[in-house]
């Protein structure tokens, strides 16, 4: 591609030069591939790449209502790289459609995800829907009393 001109230099005293930086070569796209439910409060989203579970953002909408589903925390799965456990603050619904949306997310390659269809899926919550395991904070004595000041 010719990008100026050259006024007083003749042809054959140009030298043209390969791009070597790698630009015009095509990565691969970052891709939402799967969503598994695991619990009623957990659900497994994969990519087609190792993935950088610090810089995914979601956001989950229940389509028969369009009410958002609260992202508690992402974190990393260690036997799964490609894969990150999204915890949320809200309850799914058994036998329910949502919609999640990956607002941000690159890949350990640097490959950062684009909006449109790469970037969001539907699932449906499985009829019976496993309950997660809630953990209670407290006190050892049931007759005990905790105060504050």
């Amino acid at each position: 591609m010719i990008t100026g001109l050259i006024i007083g230099v003749s042809v054959s005293s140009l030298v043209l030069a390969a791009d070597t930086t790698g630009s015009s070569a095509t990565e691969a796209p970052l891709i939402l591939d799967t969503i598994t439910t695991q619990d009623d409060a957990h659900i497994l989203v994969s990519f087609n790449q190792n993935i950088v579970a610090e810089a995914v953002r979601v956001r989950i909408s229940k389509q028969s209502d369009g009410s958002n589903v609260k992202v508690e925390k992402v974190t990393s799965v260690v036997e799964a790289p490609k894969s990150v456990l999204v915890s949320l603050s809200d309850i799914l619904g058994e036998g329910s459609t949502y919609t999640l949306t990956v607002l941000s997310a690159i890949s350990e390659g640097g490959v950062v995800i684009k909006e449109g269809a790469d970037a969001s899926k539907e699932f449906t919550t499985p009829i019976p829907l496993k309950k997660s395991i809630l953990t209670f904070n407290a006190p050892a004595n049931p007759n005990a009393a905790i105060a504050s000041t």
